[in-house]
This record gives structure tokens, sequence and C-alpha cells, in this order.
């Protein structure tokens, strides 16, 4: 049985660059193109362990994306404290810098879990 994921379109997408010739319908692999490298195929269509490792990579890319996504946003929402017109204290820059540092406390495994993120000074 092949496998079947809601985003599967989203998955192979991102993995093979939308090559043309993939489609999907409801979350199943119907076509596929034939030769792509490291691609073992069953019936035309990848087997069910390149759809687990290419799932596992995609939720792995995404999570990293997500976090840095989050992270430039809460960045965003205090760059008026670096405004000329605004001392910033020590309390922003250190949280700011926390925020930046972020990426660089976590792993593989932590970024797939809930992230705790810097309290905003008040």
């Amino acid at each position: 049985m092949a496998t079947q994921l809601e985003n599967m379109g989203e998955i192979i997408g991102w993995k093979h660059d939308h090559q043309e010739g993939m489609c999907t319908s409801d979350g199943i692999i119907t076509e596929f193109p034939s030769g792509v490298s490291g691609v073992t195929y069953v019936d035309g269509i990848p087997n069910d362990a390149n759809i687990a490792t290419w799932k596992t990579e995609y939720e792995l890319a995404k999570a990293w994306s997500d976090l840095r996504e989050e992270r430039d946003i809460k960045l965003a929402k205090s760059d008026y404290m670096g405004n000329s017109d605004v001392a910033m204290s020590d309390a922003w820059k250190a949280y700011r810098k926390k925020l930046r540092d972020l990426p660089g406390t976590l792993d593989d495994t932590k970024v797939l879990k809930t992230i705790t993120w810097p309290t905003e000074p008040s």
C-alpha cells in the first residue's frame, strides 16, 4: 500500500523542487518521474521508505524555517527599542541577543519540540 500523507504534494515538491511529472491525489503519489537519483521505485512511484525519509527531512527543514520566521517577527516587533530617540535597556538588549542566539542553542531533535522562547521584558 502506498503511503498517504495529507501534505504529500508539499513534501515531494520541497524535496524534488517541483519537478515536472509529479502528481498526487488525496495524499498519495500517483505519478513520479522515472530515473530520479536516490529513489527506489515500486510500480513507478517512490517506495514507502523514500517517502518516510522525505517526510522527516521536510518536517525538520520546516521546523527550522518556522523557528527563524517566528524569531525574526519577535525581533522586528522590538526594533523600535533601537530607535535613536529610545534608549534600549540592558534587559531589551539581553532579550534580543537571546532571540538571535536561540537557533544555535537547539539541535535537530529539540527544534521539533515546543520551543521555550525568551521572555520579553516589560
